[in-house]
């Protein structure tokens, strides 16, 4: 829908995501080979890498639970919570 439509993918480091997840608040996160990026949609849309919150890059899986808590399944570190 036109809300979780993408506007750009210039601040995204790696293009090709592994995992995708919706969160409650219309944000979209990919996981991919250089960490965790979150789209923010909130005034126009902008992109905030994510790798800072996670010990390893390689994010393999990433979903919102029930609760709203976002998990990253790593390459190497397990899974995490956000």
């Amino acid at each position: 829908d036109e809300n979780h439509k993408v506007k750009s993918w210039q601040r995204v480091s790696e293009k090709r995501a592994y995992s995708s997840a919706f969160d409650a608040e219309g944000r979209l996160w990919l996981g991919h080979l250089d960490g965790l990026s979150r789209y923010l949609p909130a005034g126009g849309g902008a992109w905030s890498e994510e790798a800072r919150l996670l010990p390893g890059k390689y994010i393999l899986d990433v979903q919102v639970d029930g609760q709203g808590r976002v998990w990253a399944g790593t390459d190497g570190f397990g899974l995490m919570v956000i």
